[in-house]
C-alpha cells in the first residue's frame, strides 16, 4: 500500500553515489528547475550507511546493480551482493554463486540487472558472465558465456539455458554493469558482428526469456553506432546522437505503448548549435523528466537540466559534489527484502 501511494504520488527522490559513499540530494530539484532561469545549486545530505560493516570502509568498492520498488541491489568488492532497502535500512544478502570449474582459470567480465516481476511477484538478479578460453601458451580458444538468475521468493540462483547467441554480446559491447529496466524487463543495444547490425535485446523477468524489441521505423544502422537505452517519463526510450557533420546533438525517441513498433514517438530534438553543451549527445543520460524540464548527467562529472520550452540547458552545481559520481532516481517503500522469502512462502 506505501509503495502504490509513493509511485501514484510520484515520490520519487534523487540519489548520488561518488567515492563509494551514496548520498540522497535535497529536494529543491523540483521547484529550482521550474523557477526563474536562474543558477541552480543543490546540496548533499549525509553520507548513508552500508548496511554491515566490513563495507564501511572508503577502500570499498561498491556498485549498484538495480533499484526497483524501494529496494536496490549492490555489490560489494566484486563478491558481495545484498538487495538493500534505504528507508528502512533492512537488507538482505544474496548466496554467493560458485563459480564452475570451467570459468575459474578463463578471463571473464559480468553483466547484471535487477527488477521484479509483478505475474511471479518475485525480485529477481540476472546474471550474465561471458568468457575467453586460453590454452596453456596463452593462444585464444574461444568465446562463451553462462547465465544465472537469482529469486528472492526462493533465495537461491539456477541457470538459464536455451538463450539467444547474442546474449554474449551484452557482456562484450554494452557499457556499464547493469541492465536498464523498463516495464518488467531488462533492456540493452547489443551488437552483433556476425550480421553487422544493432538489436535492441530484452529480458523479461517473468518469463526468464530473451527477446528483440522492434526499432523504430526508417531507423538506419548507422543511427545506432551512438544510440543508447534510457528510461523517461517511464517510457523506453532511445537517445540517438547525430554525427558531427549534422551539427551534433541528437534526437530522443520514446516507445509508449511496450513492444508495439507504430508506437516508438519522435519526442524532441536537441540541435548543438542552439545548445552547444549537447555537442556530445551520447554522453548523456536522462535521470528525470519533470512537467517542462528534463535532468540528465552528463558522463560521470555532469547535471545539466534542459527546458523543453526555452530549448535552453543549465548546469546543476551540487555542493560537495567534486570528482566523479554517479546519480538514480529511487522511490521509498516499506519493502522488507529480509522477509520476503518467509512471506513469499
Amino acid at each position: 500500500m506505501h509503495l502504490n501511494y509513493a509511485i501514484g504520488k510520484r515520490c520519487f527522490n534523487l540519489l548520488m553515489k561518488k567515492s563509494n559513499h551514496m548520498y540522497p540530494l535535497d529536494d529543491s530539484l523540483k521547484s529550482a528547475l521550474s523557477s526563474s532561469w536562474s543558477p541552480c545549486f543543490l546540496r548533499l545530505f549525509p553520507a548513508i550507511d552500508y548496511p554491515f560493516g566490513p563495507f564501511k570502509s572508503s577502500k570499498t568498492k561498491v556498485q549498484t546493480l538495480g533499484s526497483c520498488n524501494g529496494l536496490t541491489c549492490m555489490i560489494f568488492n566484486e563478491k558481495f551482493i545484498c538487495i538493500w532497502n534505504l528507508s528502512t535500512k533492512d537488507h538482505k544478502k544474496i548466496p554467493t554463486l560458485a563459480v564452475p570449474i570451467e570459468l575459474s582459470s578463463t578471463r571473464s567480465s559480468v553483466r547484471y540487472g535487477f527488477g521484479y516481476g509483478c505475474t511471479t511477484k518475485d525480485y529477481k538478479l540476472l546474471k550474465i558472465v561471458g568468457f575467453s578460453e586460453y590454452d596453456d601458451n596463452g593462444t585464444y580458444s574461444r568465446d562463451g558465456f553462462k547465465v544465472d538468475i537469482y529469486s528472492l521468493r526462493s533465495n537461491s540462483w539456477r541457470s538459464i539455458t536455451n538463450t539467444p547467441y547474442y546474449v554474449k554480446n551484452i557482456v562484450s559491447h554494452e557499457r556499464g554493469i547493469a541492465g536498464l529496466l523498463v516495464n518488467g524487463a531488462l533492456h540493452w543495444i547489443v551488437y552483433l558482428e556476425m550480421e553487422n547490425r544493432h538489436v535492441i535485446a530484452s529480458f523479461d523477468i517473468d518469463d526468464e526469456t530473451f527477446t528483440e524489441l522492434p526499432k523504430p521505423k526508417h531507423f538506419v544502422e548507422d543511427e545506432f553506432r551512438t544510440t543508447k537505452v534510457g528510461l523517461l517519463g517511464g517510457y523506453l526510450c532511445l537517445l540517438v546522437g547525430k554525427c558531427f557533420s549534422e551539427g551534433g546533438g541528437g534526437d530522443i525517441w520514446v516507445m509508449k505503448n511496450y513492444e508495439v513498433i507504430e508506437s516508438w514517438t519522435l519526442l524532441f530534438t536537441i540541435c548543438a548549435q542552439q545548445v552547444p553543451i549537447f555537442q556530445h549527445f551520447s554522453s548523456f543520460r536522462p535521470i528525470k523528466c519533470f512537467k517542462h524540464a528534463i535532468l540528465f548527467q552528463q558522463n560521470d562529472n555532469i547535471l545539466v537540466s534542459y527546458d523543453l520550452n526555452r530549448k535552453r540547458a543549465r548546469t546543476i552545481k551540487v555542493q560537495g559534489s567534486r570528482g566523479k559520481f554517479s546519480t538514480e532516481i529511487y522511490v521509498g517503500s516499506l519493502v522488507s527484502p529480509s522477509s520476503f522469502t518467509l512471506m513469499s512462502c
